[in-house]
């Protein structure tokens, strides 16, 4: 996880003064506290390495005493430290969305991975919001359930060669013929879809609650993997 530097503590001193005010008043006792634990974890965004999202999540947000439906926080997963030369990370969001679905007070974002223009845009998108994008989802809630019902997992995978990019990995009883040819292989930098293809595409998407009915487009950035 990252952590501010002294230079990024002492830039806005108006801001730390009104924060120590503000925190003293959550020390006068524990109802207190407790009331005003989540507006604290809403307001305070923080950036961690997608691997290490879920123990953040663990350890400071779901408490004891504290459903999956009252999971209150506001996360960045910090793309940009893919920037260090890595032989590949990956990290599952399907368990992450599982607990967004729930957790309406939850909020996790990402930058570096739609590449908009507007890259300093804060807060950054949501996943959900990464997802409709990336794959033209019209129907958020038939994407998420096939996501639960067919894919074992949704990685989001990096390294310091290949970039960012989300991969479907789906089990072998939802697996079409279609998905290893449609995946773009690593290792042929020139290689071309077939787009003779793109009707069974099209249904799939639909199934699947994505508007895909155009030759070129988003659907073209998704990898398939076949799970075991």
């Amino acid at each position: 996880m990252r952590k501010p530097n002294q230079c990024e503590r002492r830039q806005w001193p108006g801001e730390a003064i009104l924060w120590r005010s503000t925190f003293g008043f959550t020390q006068v006792c524990r109802t207190i506290r407790c009331e005003l634990l989540p507006l604290f974890r809403m307001n305070t965004v923080v950036y961690v390495e997608p691997e290490d999202v879920y123990e953040y999540i663990e350890t400071f947000l779901t408490v004891p005493g504290v459903s999956e439906e009252q999971v209150v926080g506001s996360i960045v997963m910090d793309i940009t430290s893919y920037a260090i030369p890595r032989s590949g990370t990956c990290t599952d969001i399907r368990p992450l969305l599982r607990l967004l679905r729930r957790a309406k007070g939850l909020y996790v974002g990402a930058h570096e991975i739609t590449y908009d223009e507007d890259n300093s845009r804060f807060p950054p998108p949501s996943i959900q919001e990464i997802l409709v994008q990336l794959y033209d989802v019209v129907d958020i809630e038939a994407f998420f359930d096939y996501v639960e019902r067919a894919m074992t997992k949704l990685e989001i995978e990096s390294d310091d060669t290949k970039g960012v990019e989300i991969i479907f990995e789906l089990g072998p009883e939802y697996w079409e013929d279609w998905m290893g040819i449609w995946s773009k292989p690593d290792h042929d930098p020139d290689y071309r879809i077939p787009l003779e293809q793109e009707d069974m595409v099209v249904r799939w998407g639909r199934e699947c609650g994505m508007e895909l009915n155009r030759a070129t487009g988003s659907h073209l950035t998704v990898n398939f993997r076949q799970g075991t």
